[in-house]
């Protein structure tokens, strides 16, 4: 609209000039006759000016913190003894277990006769055992604290008994001897006294069964087996031992 405004303006001012001539006389010049219509239809067209396009905003991802990693839990240290302590007797009861079962396919017997001295016959811990427990608060001499039938040869310090029982499996034919006793006898002392009584009764070593260092000794003769554990009690000597009698 600007652009038709100002050429208006344009035509107008160019009707209104004059030629001059030579002699100085003004002749008026026949003005040209101007379409302005098909002028203005000729011109072109002025295009708008653009719309600015805002440009979309980039949202940059959310950041997401590195997960630490989960570091392995150390098991406290320490424990050591009390280890030393346990394994023994843990290696006893595997070794009564084993003894056990390897005579679940022997034919039964029966039973020897029973000692009641100082003892009471519990239930039956499993079919057709039968567990004699050694009464100590009766006992009345150092024979009556040892399960009836125990092999007097045996080395035992009656005076420091703490477990004494037998057990008879009936099934298999296998009475268990079981004693413990505390001594102030070291460790060294007592594996040399029960070695030399293997020896002097003609037992023999069990060498995969037996460590020194663990304080296990395993003894055999024929079908009979003398297992004897030794482990520190304070300032003395823990002894357990298992005498196996098989007919």
């Amino acid at each position: 609209m600007r652009l038709k405004a100002r050429v208006l303006s344009c035509y107008t001012f160019c009707n209104k000039k004059f030629i001059m001539e030579p002699n100085n006389t003004s002749t008026p010049v026949a003005e040209p006759t101007v379409n302005l219509a098909s002028s203005l239809n000729n011109m072109p067209s002025v295009a708008p000016a653009p719309t600015p396009v805002t440009p979309p905003v980039m949202t940059p991802p959310p950041v997401v913190p590195p997960t630490p990693p989960i570091m392995p839990s150390s098991a406290p240290s320490g424990g050591h003894k009390e280890v030393r302590l346990i394994l023994p007797a843990l290696l006893l009861v595997l070794i009564i277990g084993a003894v056990y079962y390897w005579y679940a396919s022997r034919s039964s017997a029966p039973a020897p006769a029973q000692n009641t001295q100082a003892a009471t016959s519990t239930a039956a811990v499993a079919p057709n055992v039968d567990v004699q427990q050694v009464n100590l608060a009766q006992a009345t001499s150092a024979a009556s604290k040892l399960p009836a039938g125990f092999p007097a040869s045996i080395p035992v310090e009656t005076a420091g008994i703490k477990e004494s029982y037998k057990a008879v499996y009936t099934d298999h034919n296998v009475t268990q001897y079981t004693v413990s006793y505390s001594t102030a006898k070291s460790k060294d002392t007592l594996w040399r006294i029960y070695t030399d009584f293997g020896t002097a009764n003609a037992f023999t070593v069990n060498a995969s069964s037996t460590s020194r260092a663990q304080g296990v000794l395993d003894l055999r003769k024929g079908k009979d087996e003398l297992n004897v554990v030794i482990s520190s009690a304070g300032s003395g000597s823990l002894v357990q031992m298992t005498y196996l009698d098989r007919p």
